[in-house]
């Protein structure tokens, strides 16, 4: 009998040792795979606020966007849709008073009809000028 004894509890040590390494296994297996979820979920998150960042930003370029911007500051002249620049390098405006207050980035709206300019800067959401302005005809 003790020797019977012996062997079951060798093969109970055996059983429970296979037991134990199967649960660290599973665990390991777990922590495995809860953390690549983690990775995909802020992953597929930060492409999310990327790409949402991105239609943003492109409506926010939109002409009609910044008229209706611009509109909500000053009264903008009606029926006619202005051409739109942006300010790219100030330096080369700064002998003209009119960009005088201009930053890099600024919008420029020009209503040829009405002969008026407004410099709008969308980061601060206000005017930062208006004035008249002279087109000449191109020569022949």
């Amino acid at each position: 009998m003790a020797r019977r004894n012996s062997i079951s509890e060798e093969y109970t040590g055996s059983q429970e040792e296979a037991a134990r390494r199967h649960r660290t296994r599973l665990r390991g297996g777990s922590l495995v795979l809860a953390g690549l979820c983690l990775v995909l979920a802020v992953g597929c998150s930060w492409f999310g606020w990327q790409l949402r960042a991105q239609a943003n930003q492109a409506t926010a370029n939109r002409p009609e966007t910044i008229v209706g911007q611009v509109a909500k500051l000053i009264d903008l002249p009606k029926g006619e849709t202005p051409t739109i620049a942006t300010v790219q390098d100030k330096a080369k405006l700064k002998d003209q008073a009119f960009f005088a207050n201009a930053q890099n980035g600024d919008k420029l709206l020009i209503y040829a009809q009405a002969k008026k300019a407004i410099i709008y800067r969308a980061t601060d959401h206000r005017v930062i000028n208006v004035g008249p302005i002279a087109i000449s005809a191109p020569n022949k």
